[in-house]
């Protein structure tokens, strides 16, 4: 019988190991160079743990001149000029750094400067821009109109302008048939038109016979890093966010393993009741996703990635915000109260935003009184 060396045989499978790590880490490796993309997955933990924001209160206003504040959306200039769009009062209001209103725009009309659906706003350096459903209007940063410009809302839905002529597309809420829709850069000037990215949402018309619900309703939800150029988007039914070139190459992608909130058949209720008192409630209800989406905005901003968490109707009286590195690792998580009596006005994608080192956020009291408010924070340094 022949004798076994244990130990030799024990120093052979030690070099097999070894030789077999290496492959495969040299196998990974050159994945991940062909494809030129990392994959980073997060535990629901941040590595440096809870991060204060210090949120300060400069000022609160409830009104526009005599006009009682409805349904808002918030825009902010650099210079810390404030713009609110009133969906309801159906105009743009103008505040100053201090909270002192100066004037109202953008009224609905068909005339010039006149807005027939008043839909999303943007600050493009030195112009607001509205965008309407078959054009985009274009204002200085005083309220002047200058022009109008042709742009089918639902063909080319604007998210992020990169400067006035060129902006980011995509199709918020529906999807083609076939379920697949498409980022898309165009550049007005030219005329060039060409897709970035392409991505699944749910195909037009689902859920609740065409309801859609900011919280429930999937969404594909953009953010934009200026200083470099690089595209954070991700559809808010998973937290999974991608990071690509504007050329359309894939960076990055991150996630985070969270579990999903659920809502219950009361506040859905109450929620359809303030949106239409006379819809068919029950019939909307048996339709709809009964699941919270992740996340309602991406925002970057001095080096991190703030990704503002959805809150449908659970808990108004705060807003978490999860911030990750630009390259997806999730950093710390911070919490935003509006404080005693006071609670966020979660009914647009616009309710709240952060600029340079201050918040905004759209608030109602509880004798249902909407406020905005500005408040000065302080955030992670790069």
């Amino acid at each position: 019988m022949e004798k076994i060396n244990f130990k030799k045989e024990e120093k052979n499978m030690k070099k097999i190991l070894i030789f077999t790590i290496l492959l495969l880490s040299v196998f990974s490796l050159a994945v991940g160079l062909v494809r030129g993309t990392e994959t980073t997955v997060n535990q629901d933990k941040p590595s440096k743990g809870q991060w204060d924001l210090n949120p300060r209160k400069v000022w609160q206003v409830n009104r526009a001149g005599d006009d009682v504040f409805s349904r808002l959306e918030i825009a902010a200039a650099e210079n810390g000029t404030l713009y609110v769009h009133d969906w309801r009062n159906q105009c743009i209001y103008m505040f100053d750094n201090n909270g002192a209103f100066k004037r109202a725009f953008g009224n609905r009309g068909e005339g010039p400067g006149e807005i027939r659906t008043h839909l999303k706003t943007f600050i493009v350096k030195d112009k607001l821009i509205a965008a309407d459903i078959d054009r985009l209007h274009y204002f200085t940063q005083q309220g002047k109109f200058i022009k109008a410009v042709p742009n089918m809302l639902f063909q080319r839905e604007p998210h992020i302008f990169l400067d006035e002529h060129e902006f980011i597309a995509a199709p918020t809420f529906a999807a083609p048939v076939d379920g697949k829709g498409n980022i898309t850069y165009v550049d007005l000037k030219t005329g060039t038109k060409k897709i970035i990215r392409e991505f699944s949402l749910p195909k037009a018309g689902a859920g609740g016979g065409g309801v859609k619900l900011i919280g429930l309703t999937p969404m594909i939800i953009t953010g934009y890093d200026y200083d470099n150029q690089k595209l954070y988007y991700g559809v808010n039914d998973a937290y999974e966010i991608h990071v690509t070139r504007l050329n359309g190459k894939l960076i990055n992608t991150f996630s985070l393993k969270r579990q999903k909130k659920l809502v219950s058949n009361e506040t859905l209720r109450e929620q359809l009741k303030l949106i239409d008192a006379s819809a068919p409630v029950n019939e909307i209800m048996k339709e709809l996703p009964k699941e919270i989406t992740y996340y309602h905005r991406i925002s970057i901003h001095k080096g991190h990635v703030l990704v503002f968490e959805d809150n449908f109707g659970t808990d108004w009286e705060r807003q978490s915000i999860d911030i990750f590195s630009l390259d997806g690792k999730y950093l710390y998580r911070a919490v935003f109260t509006p404080g005693p009596g006071m609670k966020i006005y979660f009914t647009s994608i616009g309710s709240i935003l952060v600029r340079g080192d201050y918040l905004y956020a759209v608030l109602e009291d509880d004798e249902g009184e909407v406020a905005i408010a500005k408040y000065r924070i302080q955030l992670p340094k790069k």
